[in-house]
C-alpha cells in the first residue's frame, strides 16, 4: 500500500541531478506499487502524487503521461531483471538460479512494476519492451536448463 505524505529523498544542494534521480526512483516505486494493485488503467496519478508529498501537476516534471510513466516503469523492471541474470554468477547452473532468486526476491528490495499489463502499450514502445522481457526470458530459461542438468 502506498504510503500517504512518504518523505521524498532529498541530496545536497549543489547536487540537483542526483535530486531528481532520487525522486525519480521513488517516483517508479511509488507507481509500480499502484500499478501492481490497480493496474496500469485502474491506477489513481493523483495517488502516487500523494504518496510521494507532490501534487498531480509535479508528475509532469517527471513524466509526461501515464503511459510514459508506465513505460517507465516496464523499462525498469526489464532492466532489473537483466542486472540480476548478469549478477547471478556461480559455479554451475543451480548455484546460479540460487543467486538470481535471492537477488529478485530480496525482501528489502522494493518491488518492480509486473509485467501484466504490456499490452496496454502500443507500438514501438511495446514492441521494445516486450523484446526485453523475452530476452531476459530466454537468458532465465538458459539457466533453468543449466540447473536441471545439475
Amino acid at each position: 500500500m502506498l504510503q500517504p505524505n512518504a518523505t521524498l529523498p532529498k541530496a545536497g544542494k549543489d547536487d540537483v541531478a542526483a535530486q531528481r534521480a532520487l525522486r525519480h526512483t521513488a517516483l517508479l516505486d511509488a507507481a509500480a506499487q499502484e500499478f501492481n494493485a490497480r493496474g496500469v488503467s485502474g491506477a489513481s496519478l493523483s495517488r502516487i502524487a500523494r504518496a510521494l508529498g507532490l501534487t498531480r501537476a509535479a508528475l509532469y516534471y517527471y513524466v509526461k503521461d501515464r503511459e510514459d510513466l508506465a513505460v517507465q516503469c516496464y523499462r525498469r523492471t526489464c532492466d532489473l531483471m537483466r542486472d540480476d541474470l548478469a549478477a547471478a554468477h556461480g559455479g554451475n547452473g543451480l548455484e546460479k538460479i540460487l543467486n538470481f532468486l535471492r537477488r529478485t526476491l530480496d525482501p528489502l528490495r522494493t518491488p518492480p512494476a509486473v509485467l501484466s499489463e504490456l499490452d496496454y502499450l502500443e507500438g514501438k514502445k511495446h514492441a521494445a519492451l516486450a523484446a526485453a522481457h523475452a530476452q531476459n526470458v530466454n537468458v532465465l530459461r538458459a539457466m533453468i536448463r543449466a540447473g536441471i542438468g545439475d
